[in-house]
């Protein structure tokens, strides 16, 4: 799975799950109550906490510091030199 469609899954679990933000979300639509300004101020929110906590798992990653995606396979069993 690539990981864009990683992270969009992991965004969509995120925002399906009913928690305090979907339920005001879905009052808001249900009331028909501003749902425009609602919606971009949920989405802007969503976006900045995912920006923001992208590099926190970033720096926690177990990769090799300045390895990039393509070696994503460094510690693979069939790697030269494993067991």
């Amino acid at each position: 799975m690539t990981i864009l469609l990683t992270g969009f899954l992991t965004t969509m679990a995120l925002i399906v799950a009913i928690g305090p933000q979907s339920a005001w979300l879905l009052r808001q639509g249900l009331r028909r109550d501003r749902v425009a300004l609602a919606v971009t101020a949920c989405l802007i929110g969503d976006i900045a906490l995912i920006a923001l906590g992208s590099p926190a798992w970033e720096s926690r990653s177990t990769r090799p510091r300045g390895c990039s995606t393509s070696c994503a396979g460094w510690a693979s069993p069939t790697s030269p030199g494993s067991p």
